[in-house]
């Protein structure tokens, strides 16, 4: 989608910093004919291959994406496709070993498909703004993941009405206050969008606010706009 400018940054948090364990997030921007994609996952730290479970599973979205035309498919198989592809890519790790969190956006030239599980910020901008958040009740500590029975859920929207989106990890996301949330969705968007080297200035920001957790961000909008 040429008419849409994406950006992503991904840092280390302070424990794991301190405790020498590398960064369990990860995310994916890809641009083509069919249009854009933006997959954010977060591993589950208390599993022991958590350092590879997000990144194979950005890689088993863009590869389902580039074999199944997201425009007419079924969701409920490509679900099945995008567990399947991440089975054999963690190869031979285990999937129940290196589980994640997903969020995906993909943008064809009519259709939008916002898929999601388990914690973090998706927050789409347009004629009508919608903050996407998982509904955890009175299990606060409890992250649930993409496995072979927990699948996404899955929302379809018209592409000409997205103006702008934004996806985080529970890193940030879980920081902020509920009735500021969308308020400062629209704020980071504003103060990015016209910066040279947006995605140096994106990990700049997060590394400076010292996040305890392993944090992550993307920002894509259109540049003809409100946002751009």
């Amino acid at each position: 989608m040429r008419d849409f400018k994406a950006f992503g940054a991904s840092i280390r948090g302070v424990y794991h910093a301190y405790a020498r364990l590398p960064n369990q997030d990860a995310f994916l921007i890809r641009k083509n004919q069919k249009g854009l994609l933006l997959v954010l996952c977060d591993s589950l730290g208390s599993k022991k291959d958590s350092q590879i479970g997000a990144k194979k599973l950005c890689e088993s979205v863009e590869k389902a994406l580039n074999a199944i035309d997201m425009q007419g498919c079924n969701l409920a198989l490509l679900n099945k496709v995008i567990f399947s592809i991440w089975e054999c890519l963690l190869y031979p790790f285990e999937v129940r070993n290196a589980l994640s969190t997903l969020q995906l956006v993909f943008i064809g030239k009519e259709k939008a498909f916002i898929g999601k599980v388990g914690d973090g910020l998706l927050a789409v901008l347009g004629k009508e703004h919608r903050l996407l958040r998982e509904d955890k009740q009175d299990l606060a500590h409890f992250t649930t993941p993409f496995d072979r029975n927990t699948l996404l859920t899955w929302e379809v929207l018209e592409s000409k009405k997205i103006d702008a989106l934004f996806l985080c990890t529970d890193g940030l996301g879980e920081s902020l206050i509920d009735a500021r949330r969308l308020d400062f969705v629209k704020d980071i968007i504003s103060e990015f969008k016209h910066k040279k080297k947006a995605s140096k200035k994106r990990y700049e920001l997060l590394k400076n606010h010292k996040f305890y957790d392993d944090t992550s961000l993307i920002i894509a909008y259109r540049k003809d706009s409100l946002w751009s």
